[in-house]
């Protein structure tokens, strides 16, 4: 069984902004009105943008190559494969033949080590267990975040925090109310913006109109070559070197 790691939601702002703005407002509130505003405008993207995140991928090799799935990659952590039905790992060696994908085979890179590690030999080790041949990378991919994004978050957030501090807020509202001339009646407003993937406040949905321009298609994998990946999750990134 694959450990996993419990990671929070990541935000595109710091929920001190919040704070600042509504005083009423807890630490933990804020930081939950920061998740779910950036949880919003990640969906209504497709999941394409991101802030600095680290990630942990696990493949079947059927060939040589691993094809890791997020992007920008801003660095690779550790390649490993895994023994025991995936409850042991072992570093082994791997060379990048594109910025997102990687070969494990000493054949395919040119030498038998790569930074003091050597390459796994496919051919005259087996796995225990019966289990499939399997590797773990673990890598950390860089902010794409395009222009306008923290503050898109930033004033979806605010508004989620004014309806939480009971203030007013812009918000669609799904009933209202209208009396004219002492007649009173309900209108149920049908909100068809949510058909169309966006939020009701215009300024919101002319960023989210624009943005998805930007999220590009799906890319080929040749399924004969490249490792089928059988699990992805996020993980917590490594904490930084201290320096001199």
């Amino acid at each position: 069984m694959i450990p996993t790691t419990v990671v929070p939601p990541p935000t595109w702002i710091d929920p001190d902004a919040l704070n600042e703005a509504f005083p009423s407002l807890t630490p933990e509130q804020a930081e939950l009105v920061a998740q779910e505003a950036t949880w919003v405008l990640d969906q209504l993207t497709n999941g394409f943008y991101h802030g600095v995140e680290c990630w942990r991928e696990v493949f079947e090799v059927r060939g040589c190559l691993v094809n890791l799935t997020k992007t920008p990659i801003q660095s690779i952590e550790s390649v490993a494969t895994l023994h025991n039905c995936d409850t042991d790992s072992k570093p082994i060696a791997f060379c990048r033949k594109t910025e997102y994908v990687l070969s494990v085979c000493g054949s395919d890179c040119g030498g038998s080590t790569s930074r003091g590690v050597p390459f796994f030999d496919w051919r005259t080790n087996s796995m225990s267990c019966g289990c499939p041949k399997r590797v773990e990378v673990q890598y950390t991919i860089g902010d794409n975040l395009p222009p306008g994004a923290k503050s898109a978050v930033l004033n979806l957030a605010t508004e989620y925090a004014a309806a939480l501090c009971g203030e007013k807020c812009n918000l669609p509202e799904r009933i209202t109310s209208i009396v004219r001339q002492g007649v009173s009646w309900t209108i149920l407003d049908p909100q068809t913006f949510m058909d169309k993937g966006l939020v009701g406040i215009s300024r919101i949905d002319s960023w989210i109109t624009i943005a998805r321009r930007g999220v590009p298609g799906g890319r080929a994998i040749d399924p004969l070559n490249h490792g089928k990946r059988v699990w992805r999750d996020q993980i917590a990134c490594p904490e930084p070197e201290p320096g001199p």
